[in-house]
């Protein structure tokens, strides 16, 4: 979450400031695409090792395999709806969370 939210901090923070000057302005090449490539590469690493972890279980298994196997497909199996009913739930203005976020005076108000 961390390698996405800085980068679109870093574009909008100038928009904040001064929502007359555009994102990017003054900038050079280089300095938009290093976070660019950086940011790909984080993603990428990160992609790598999260990865790593179900195919080591499933590559040292055994014969507990299709178990294993079964486990780590569940949530692939499961309704779009079920995951966004859950996700709403987590991020729905009523919960403990959203109350927490609101109380942070440096968050924007359309935030939360």
């Amino acid at each position: 979450m961390l390698l996405i939210a800085a980068p679109l901090v870093n574009l909008y923070a100038p928009l904040a400031a001064d929502p007359a000057v555009p994102a990017g302005e003054g900038r050079s090449l280089a300095e938009l695409a290093v976070p660019s490539i950086a940011l790909a590469a984080g993603v990428a690493v990160f992609s790598v090792v999260l990865g790593y972890v179900p195919g080591r279980l499933l590559g040292t298994s055994g014969s507990s395999g299709p178990l294993v196997f079964a486990l780590l497909l569940t949530p692939l199996l499961l309704p779009r709806y079920v995951l966004y009913y859950a996700w709403t739930l987590v991020l729905s203005p009523t919960t403990p969370l959203a109350d927490g976020l609101r109380s942070i005076r440096q968050w924007p108000s359309w935030w939360v």
